[in-house]
């Protein structure tokens, strides 16, 4: 990606390990933050247009308490950058305690998953026109192939019934994607059968996964 790691602590090639690139990175991002992480009216902008995208499935008359949770979830330099007021005593409670017994779910209530239940939110393989869908979504459909399960699932119909998005083939592109349309810029100008060949070979290369893993 062409990152500059030069003010990093070490320098751009010289960690031992990826724990020291992480603590490296750790260091200089809190320098950062410290720095440039002001209060400013257009990070609150910004803050009030993710929280609503955060709150697609609240109704409305909850949307206030919810968006205290939100708040409450955000670092104390993060939340006055964004020009918010802490939040009331009981919220951070009420998180630490749900935080809490999901952990306590997560680990002796919920074993491992079976290969054939494997959670994958893309399809595995494209469609005869080369497209690629997605199988589920958080807040917005998008890429989702408006099937008549995704139509009329019990989320499609809870989304519709208060007003949020859902799949109905018209927005957030039903249609899929290509590979080389949501790429990287040197992609650009390719044609599409080189572009799925590009890609094709780099995830059978294995290319992409931790740089500091050690084969066993």
């Amino acid at each position: 990606m062409s990152i500059d790691f030069s003010p990093l602590r070490h320098g751009p090639s010289s960690f031992r390990d990826g724990l020291d690139f992480f603590l490296s990175v750790k260091n200089w991002s809190y320098a950062y933050e410290t720095k440039h992480m002001l209060p400013n009216k257009f990070n609150h902008q910004l803050a009030e247009e993710t929280s609503a995208i955060l709150l697609t499935n609240v109704p409305a008359p909850f949307k206030p308490i919810a968006k205290q949770f939100v708040i409450t979830l955000m670092d104390t330099r993060l939340r006055r950058a964004m020009l918010y007021p802490d939040p009331p005593s009981i919220y951070p409670k009420i998180i630490n305690a749900v935080f809490f017994i999901r952990r306590l779910v997560t680990i002796y209530l919920l074993p491992p998953r079976p290969y054939a239940w494997r959670f994958n939110p893309l399809s595995d393989s494209p469609d005869a026109n080369g497209r690629y869908f997605t199988s589920t979504y958080d807040n917005q459909p998008w890429y989702v192939k408006p099937t008549f399960w995704a139509r009329n699932s019990p989320l499609a119909w809870f989304r519709w019934a208060i007003g949020g998005p859902y799949p109905d083939g018209k927005h957030y592109k039903p249609e899929g994607y290509k590979l080389f349309e949501v790429g990287p810029q040197k992609m650009e100008g390719m044609g599409a059968d080189e572009c799925e060949d590009m890609m094709q070979r780099l995830m059978k290369s294995g290319r992409g996964g931790c740089p500091f893993a050690v084969a066993r």
